[in-house]
Formats: structure tokens, C-alpha cells, sequence
């Protein structure tokens, strides 16, 4: 068996991690899959000058490059690796993620939905407007998570960490009026 290999087993079966995060170390895997036998510092300069080349954001590079980290302290602690070496994050612009504006927002809440499915993308964004919830979290909401006494959310996050939401009474009311359907 291939030492990657290894690596995401023992991630999934001594750490759980998620199908999610096995997917990203796979893409680490195909990113960085020429230097994988042997890594070193030098072959991953190389590598990470490569991809540049190709076109790869550094933002994405860096994405990768958490990954490799992870493999490269499981190699080091495995016997695998002698020392374990560090190689820089490459400097990023950090981009400001522009809000909507309240005008944009109450357009959204005062928007009439005629078919099932316009308001089942009404509730939708309603919802991950009103609690700031991940995609994937909103999307595996099921109607035993709704406390509408209390106002909450019982969120099943990353990680398969639990947590609780507040939501509005905005959004209680929109919840409500469509999960009574």
C-alpha cells in the first residue's frame, strides 16, 4: 500500500475526519503527486513554482500546501521523514467580501415566490442570510433541527461538531411557513 494511502486511512479511521476532507487531501495528492516519494524542501519550491507557472492561484497553492503539511508531519512521525521541513505560505491579496446592502436584503425578504421550487430558494437564502450558516450546513438542516420555541438552529457543522444558531423572528416565520407545508 502506498504511504499516501496510508496517511488517509489512519485520517479516517484514528481521526474521522470527513468525505470532504479526504476529498481535498486526494486533490493535495494530485497536486503534489510528483514529489510525493521523496519529498523535500527543494522539490516542493520547485513544485509550488510549477504550478504558479500553470496558472494556479496562490491562494490555492497555500490551500495545497496545508494539505502537504499534514502528510509531511505524518511522514515525520511515521518514520518516514528524517526532519520535517517548512515551506512558506505564499503572500496573498486579501480580498474583502462585499455585504449586501439593506436594500438588496429587502428585496430578498419581500420577494413573493410563485413555484414550490422559487420558494424553496427563497427559504433558502433567507436562511443563510438570516443565521451566516455554511452551504453544506443549511442543506443538511432537517426539520428536527428547528427549535421554533426557541428561536435556534441545531447546526451539524464541520467536523461533525454540533452548535446551535439563533435565528430572527423573521426567519422563524418564514421556517415555519414553509416547514408546516
Amino acid at each position: 500500500m502506498e504511504l499516501f494511502d496510508r496517511f488517509l486511512q489512519e485520517r479516517t479511521y484514528l481521526k474521522g475526519v470527513s468525505p470532504e476532507t479526504l476529498r481535498y487531501y486526494r486533490w493535495v495528492r494530485r497536486a503534489f503527486l510528483p514529489i510525493l516519494t521523496q519529498p523535500t524542501k527543494t522539490a516542493m519550491m520547485e513544485r509550488i513554482q510549477a504550478m504558479l507557472a500553470e496558472g494556479i492561484s496562490p491562494v490555492s497553492v497555500n490551500t495545497y500546501l496545508r494539505g502537504l503539511r499534514a502528510y509531511i508531519n505524518w511522514l515525520h512521525q511515521e518514520g518516514h521523514l528524517k526532519e520535517v521541513f517548512k515551506v512558506q505560505m505564499l503572500k496573498t491579496e486579501q480580498k474583502v467580501i462585499q455585504a449586501l446592502s439593506s436594500e438588496m436584503v429587502n428585496r430578498i425578504l419581500k420577494f413573493s415566490p410563485q413555484t414550490t421550487n422559487d420558494r424553496r430558494i427563497h427559504v433558502f437564502i433567507c436562511l443563510l442570510l438570516d443565521s451566516g450558516i455554511r452551504l453544506s450546513e443549511a442543506l443538511a438542516l432537517r426539520k428536527d433541527d428547528i427549535d421554533f420555541d426557541n428561536m435556534v438552529l441545531k447546526i451539524h457543522g464541520k467536523g461533525n461538531k454540533q452548535r446551535l444558531v439563533p435565528i430572527s423572528v423573521e426567519g422563524r416565520k418564514i421556517l415555519y411557513k414553509f416547514a408546516s407545508r
